[in-house]
């Protein structure tokens, strides 16, 4: 959380995949989280998913992996967690929509047949709240 990608002290921190998904992004849900900075940084644009207008106007989000390969995913859901009171749990058996029945917006319909990313960060409507926004690889239905 508070060192950048060669180990050194930062209070920006790195970006970093959830260790119970595989590291090259196969898995069906693929976790992610980073720093909410002051400064607009690092996952911050992510808290303000929560509002519908902005979430449709920002509608991809690009993700480069280390291959070159680029993914392009499409926002589907926001939810606004507890992290006092409640954990991301990663099944890579878990239907993409029971993981999203209970989300606080829905911005559109998952395929069944893509992956699911979750960008999670820090948000301030409670002391320990984060956002996690659900994005898909696969066509989504608008």
């Amino acid at each position: 959380l508070h060192h950048d990608l060669y180990g050194n002290y930062s209070e920006y921190g790195t970006i970093f995949l959830d260790a119970r998904v595989p590291d090259d992004f196969s898995g069906q849900h693929n976790v992610l989280y980073g720093h909410h900075m002051s400064d607009g940084s690092v996952f911050a644009g992510f808290a303000s998913f929560i509002d519908e207008g902005y979430a449709q106007e920002h509608d991809e989000i690009i993700v480069y992996k280390r291959s070159g390969e680029i993914l392009n995913l499409k926002p589907i859901a926001v939810n606004i967690v507890s992290a006092s009171q409640e954990s991301l749990v990663i099944d890579q058996e878990t239907e993409v929509a029971s993981l999203l029945k209970s989300v606080d917006l829905k911005l559109a319909e998952a395929s069944s047949d893509g992956q699911l990313f979750a960008f999670a960060t820090c948000s301030y409507q409670t002391w320990n709240s984060r956002t996690v926004v659900y994005a898909c690889t696969s066509s989504v239905a608008r």
